[in-house]
């Protein structure tokens, strides 16, 4: 969103007035002026634990940001993704683009703007609500509307910038509570962007396609496809919801690791699930590889 320019009549003739910028413009404006950015925060979910983030970024696109799945370091040359489930990595060039979309993630999407100036763009409404006081911290809810969905962003006028967030993924409503947030006139440690392999971190581009292990995301589609329209929702079938990653593991039915004593996927080989129908046998082995996997998230 731009600043808006209005003609006022004065006593003297016409002149050209400037409209004080809204929320969004002055974030994106104190974001573009900042040497680097250092933000501790923690997503909360309803009936999930709250999970622990970090992210820090100094001109020269270098980042890193350290979330309980991902630990994502540019050091403005080399851009390195680390799984912390699978313990692998992969490296590729630094560039714009692809920080951005590392950081187009709704808990990051706001501090995207310290590399892109044109964030404003994105933004189709932006409207201030309620007044919260964080620990001592005044902020306005500023609900903004966006092609790719709707988030509440909490404004702190004292900084100029957001701090926090509110926004919906599959029908669960996730909040981003920051406890720290430093915007800065000096770029941070060159040292605090270089990359070093954890023990035991693999290459991923040194493993053989076939070995790759099997992630949440990789079977999600199964269990919408044949699964969520009986066991999703609000009243799921014998209470078990196979709508996400942590209602499945609560629901008992998956032994990491085991596929064989894995009540999910008996269920599936036998045919007793899904009712009505059948479900492919990739499609079932492509499941029980995940759970022998260790039915990593």
């Amino acid at each position: 969103m731009r600043a808006a320019w209005i003609f006022a009549v004065l006593p003297f003739g016409l002149a050209l007035v400037p409209v004080a910028p809204g929320s969004v413009d002055t974030h994106v404006a104190t974001m573009q002026a900042a040497k680097s950015l250092s933000v501790k925060f923690r997503t909360v979910a309803a009936g999930q634990p709250a999970q622990e983030h970090t992210l820090s970024l100094s001109r020269d696109l270098s980042m890193r940001y350290d979330s309980p799945v991902l630990l994502v370091i540019s050091d403005g040359k080399t851009l390195t993704t680390y799984d912390k489930a699978k313990k692998q990595y992969a490296q590729a060039e630094a560039t714009k683009p692809a920080i951005l979309k590392v950081l187009r993630e709704d808990a990051l999407w706001a501090w995207s703007a310290f590399y892109d100036a044109e964030l404003g763009k994105q933004v189709t409404s932006a409207k201030d609500g309620e007044e919260l006081n964080q620990k001592g911290i005044i902020l306005r809810q500023v609900k903004v509307g966006r092609a790719n969905g709707a988030i509440t962003q909490m404004f702190d006028a004292k900084l100029g910038a957001f701090r926090g967030a509110a926004y919906k993924k599959e029908g669960t409503e996730i909040f981003v509570q920051v406890s720290e947030m430093m915007v800065s006139d000096k770029p941070l440690p060159e040292t605090l962007f270089a990359w070093r392999a954890p023990e035991g971190a693999v290459d991923a581009g040194s493993i053989p396609a076939g070995e790759a292990k099997m992630m949440f995301a990789d079977v999600k589609p199964i269990f919408e496809q044949y699964c969520t329209r009986c066991h999703g929702g609000g009243r799921p079938t014998r209470n078990i919801n196979m709508a996400s990653y942590d209602s499945i593991m609560a629901s008992r039915t998956v032994k990491p690791g085991d596929s064989r004593t894995s009540i999910l996927v008996n269920s599936m080989r036998t045919g007793a699930m899904p009712k009505g129908g059948s479900m492919p046998t990739e499609a079932i082995d492509k499941i029980a590889k995940w759970v022998d996997d260790g039915a990593l998230n």
